[in-house]
């Protein structure tokens, strides 16, 4: 089983990976196992166990309360009946989160300078296009605003 283990504030304290050869019976159990009631209540769990975080995080760097995309994603989490519900809600928490602290500063030691100016901010994690709705696939070109 690979793990994180990660403070309330996101920092990320330890790893960790399988050694040696993966079951397959082992995944294709978990596979199937996202499909059942019981497979909904874990992954439940785990978005409500992950959403205090960021919500954390954006009060701490904005000095705001979290916007109301947050708590709507809670509720929605709460009474989803189905796995794509939770997936949407998880989303478009996300998408809030990083909207709020897209134009939040960052600094480079001296050293490290001069980095692009897009550098220089948050910036957002959403795609620009259809084709590239996945977070490692959603960079913010220089001079590009994804809102």
């Amino acid at each position: 089983m690979n793990a994180v283990e990660s403070e309330d504030e996101g920092q990320i304290l330890t790893t960790s990976t399988p050694r040696g050869p993966i079951d397959g019976r082992l995944r294709r159990a978990q596979a199937l196992l996202a499909n059942t009631p019981a497979g909904l209540n874990i992954t439940r769990s785990l978005i409500t166990d992950t959403l205090p975080g960021p919500t954390a995080i954006h009060t701490t760097l904005t000095g705001n309360d979290p916007p109301a995309a947050f708590g709507q994603a809670f509720e929605t989490i709460r009474t989803a009946n189905n796995r794509d519900d939770l997936r949407a809600a998880e989303a478009k928490a996300a998408r809030a989160y990083w909207q709020t602290i897209a134009d939040l500063p960052v600094a480079f030691a001296e050293k490290s300078k001069p980095v692009p100016e897009h550098w220089n901010t948050v910036g957002v994690r959403t795609a620009g296009t259809s084709e590239t709705k996945t977070p490692t696939l959603a960079p913010t070109p220089p001079g590009t605003k994804n809102t």
